[in-house]
């Protein structure tokens, strides 16, 4: 887990890890923007991390679980991507009522 600076008020003891730019016409505007571009920053961060928890794993001399037969395939994802279409409209019936 990392942790960010988002928003620091004294940047001579600690420089931020982003710089927002996001400086609004009053504190609401400020507020706003910080939130939304923090999402932003935010979300970069998580796919970086995503990654390196991808490659950390990769590596079969140091697989920490067993692999499952039926995912230790060539077209795991195509499979995956099989299922979650199956899905879709019985998800879209049941949970969210939209037929």
């Amino acid at each position: 887990m990392k942790i960010m600076t988002i928003v620091e008020t004294r940047p001579e003891i600690k420089k931020p890890d982003y710089f927002l730019n996001a400086a609004g016409k009053n504190a609401a505007e400020t507020i706003r923007n910080v939130i939304s571009k923090s999402d932003t920053v935010m979300g970069k961060e998580r796919v970086l991390e995503s990654i390196d928890i991808v490659i950390s794993q990769y590596d079969d001399s140091k697989r920490q679980f067993r692999i499952i037969p039926d995912y230790n395939v060539d077209n795991v994802s195509k499979k995956v991507v099989r299922i979650i279409v199956s899905y879709t409209d019985y998800v879209n019936r049941s949970v969210w009522h939209k037929y």
